[in-house]
């Protein structure tokens, strides 16, 4: 027996998405992307890249000072760009 079956099952894939400002639009620099256990920060224009994440479902969280927590439920398997509202205060 061996666990390669298993393991080819389990397809890994990358989300890129983008947080904004939800009244302006403008991107946010360093917003806190909180996933699986894992932090990453979006850059100076707002983008960040999530690598080998499940296929499955997930939770994602994604916070910035002055502005409120917005969590965001996210199906790796649907295509496009994940973009991610959040509101001030």
């Amino acid at each position: 027996t061996s666990n390669a079956k298993n393991a080819s099952t389990i397809k890994a894939t990358t989300i890129e998405g983008k947080v904004v400002d939800k009244n302006t639009n403008e991107t946010l620099a360093g917003v806190k992307i909180i996933f699986d256990g894992q932090k990453i920060y979006t850059d100076l224009d707002g983008n960040f890249t999530i690598s080998n994440v499940s296929s499955d479902k997930m939770q994602l969280k994604a916070s910035l000072i002055s502005y409120e927590e917005q969590t965001v439920e996210i199906n790796p398997q649907q295509d496009g760009t994940l973009q991610i509202q959040l509101r001030q205060h």
